[in-house]
């Protein structure tokens, strides 16, 4: 039986993993310091035991993205890769048991063995190695760090990540230095006299302080008192001075990062700033330019939407890669939901080629009230809040707000629209413009063999032209939009305004297509009254 890579119970098996390799990586250290743990030594020892098999029957994630799950090719890459350690860690665990079985615990052979079993300890350390590795434990780094999409941040975290290695290797040292000096070394015949008889706490601060000491920090009056200490404080220095190179280079290099991203905001906020100013721009413009274009840089470091390398990629990944970002926000609409399994290629070709991210800051007005759009597209929010306001008589208007989730101007889909109200940004918001001539020029390629869509563009005008509707830029609570598409899209979308099915995936257990009520909704305008009639333009021809 094999086991996925990322089960539930391989994952909850590997975080437990790296706790144990955690607590190994401090622990272990201790014990050339005569500190024993014996209980979680058993604990320990079992649970690596139970891990090497369980690593031969779980699969592995090809560099191409797949999952390998055939037996031969896991065992194989396992006995490729982590055996050797696995094999060489586990065998020094069960050689502390059989050793201390044969030997006793009162011979001469006990006491040098178990100097011998002290250092080949520390090989188990390596086991921290393997389970950083692991496939869920970068990927938690990379969501935390991804999280907050800021370099700054990202910088602070790699920094910290050096200085817990600095503190574990310095905690690793001093336990060796320790033990150096157990046996007629500094601790019995130092500058500060006999310190065996201090508590375990002073003789271990006093070892750490020796050992940052090592990295060129502050002094001591700890030193080596014999060849054997000398020697080891030698090859202490030298291995202090190539960390203390690899930790100077990594700092310069994340703070030299740091310093860019923001000289490169820096110097484009500045050349905006001097523009305004050597042209007299009035100054509550120059207030709403600066404000907008500090979004602009906060919007384009969150999406990175120009990323050199995914411009290098084929055609078909892009393609797939836009598909699988916006059809997530289109797919709240009924026709696009029901559209995707009638023709999931031309709903590919439309993400692609006929979605593009729009931002807007406060105060931005989309379109006014009688604007016939140049290019006329449909929009979806994805962030942000705008406001609505129609014009309903001499007399009385109507003011709606739209939100994340909601979408408008759909009518520039079907038809030819005139903007209806103005729409305007009530704070810094985020769309997708799904261009209106795009769409139709994809859906044409197709017109002859589906005619879904122009069946519900056609019901769509038809219902715009009824005698008592009132034009909107917003979908008007009368149009049943899901009940369109269900008729234009019989086998995909069944009875119910709002259900939903995933876009041809199944759940991880080989099951059904789950379901789930959709978070977004249309933009609706609540009061609806009637105004003029209006002539609609016929839908897609």
């Amino acid at each position: 039986m094999m086991m996925a890579p990322s089960s539930p119970g391989r994952v909850c098996w590997d975080c437990i993993s790296l706790v144990l390799a955690v607590y190994e990586c401090v622990m272990l250290p201790l014990l050339l310091m005569d500190i024993a743990f014996s209980e979680m030594s058993w604990l320990t020892r079992l649970f690596w035991t139970v891990d090497m098999p369980l690593s031969m029957i779980t699969g592995f994630i090809r560099p191409e993205g797949t999952v390998e799950m055939r037996p031969v090719q896991v065992c194989r890459h396992y006995l490729r890769s982590w055996f050797a350690i696995d094999a060489a860690t586990l065998a020094v665990d069960w050689m502390e048991v059989f050793i201390a079985d044969a030997t006793g615990d009162n011979s001469a052979n006990a006491v040098r063995m178990g100097k011998v079993l002290k250092s080949l300890r520390m090989v188990r350390m390596l086991r921290f190695s393997r389970a950083t590795r692991m496939q869920f434990v970068p990927n938690v780094m990379k969501l935390v760090v991804h999280r907050f999409r800021s370099d700054l941040i990202a910088t602070i975290f790699s920094l910290g990540k050096i200085f817990l290695l600095l503190v574990w290797m310095n905690h690793v040292i001093a336990c060796c230095w320790h033990y150096q000096g157990s046996d007629n070394g500094w601790l019995v015949n130092g500058r500060d006299g006999d310190l065996s008889a201090e508590t375990l706490y002073y003789r271990y601060a006093t070892a750490y302080h020796w050992s940052i000491t090592q990295f060129g920090v502050g002094g001591t009056e700890v030193h080596p008192v014999n060849t054997e200490e000398r020697v080891f404080n030698i090859v202490v220095l030298l291995f202090a001075f190539a960390v203390a190179v690899y930790i100077g280079s990594s700092v310069t290099t994340h703070l030299t990062r740091v310093a860019v991203a923001t000289s490169s905001d820096s110097n484009s906020m500045r050349m905006v700033t001097d523009f305004l100013y050597e042209n007299k721009i009035s100054h509550s413009l120059i207030m709403r330019v600066r404000r907008n274009a500090k979004h602009a840089l906060l919007w384009q470091r969150k999406t990175r939407p120009s990323i050199e390398l995914l411009t290098q990629l084929s055609e078909p990944v892009r393609i797939e890669l836009h598909f699988e970002v916006h059809m997530p926000v289109i797919r709240a609409h009924p026709f696009f939901r029901g559209y995707v399994d009638v023709n999931k290629t031309i709903m590919m070709e439309i993400c692609h080629r006929a979605i593009a991210r729009l931002f807007l800051t406060r105060s931005d007005t989309l379109f006014a009230d009688g604007d016939v759009p140049t290019q006329p597209r449909m929009f979806f929010v994805t962030d942000g809040s705008l406001a609505y306001a129609q014009i309903l008589d001499s007399e009385r208007f109507a003011k709606e707000m739209v939100t994340s989730g909601q979408w408008f101007c759909e009518a520039t889909l079907w038809t030819s629209w005139v903007h209806q109200g103005s729409m305007s940004a009530q704070r810094a918001s985020n769309l997708l413009a799904l261009d209106s001539e795009t769409f139709q020029r994809l859906l044409k390629t197709v017109q002859a063999s589906d005619q879904s869509a122009r069946s519900y563009g056609a019901a769509f005008v038809a219902q715009l032209n009824a005698p008592d509707r009132r034009l909107t830029d917003l979908t008007d609570q009368g149009m049943d939009l899901a009940q369109m598409a269900e008729n234009a899209c019989p086998p995909i979308i069944k009875r119910g305004a709002f259900d939903i099915r995933k876009l041809n995936t199944r759940s991880s257990t080989g099951g059904p297509p789950t379901t789930a009520r959709p978070r977004w909704r249309p933009a609706v305008l609540r009061r609806c009254q009637v105004v003029s009639e209006a002539e609609v333009a016929p839908g897609l021809t």
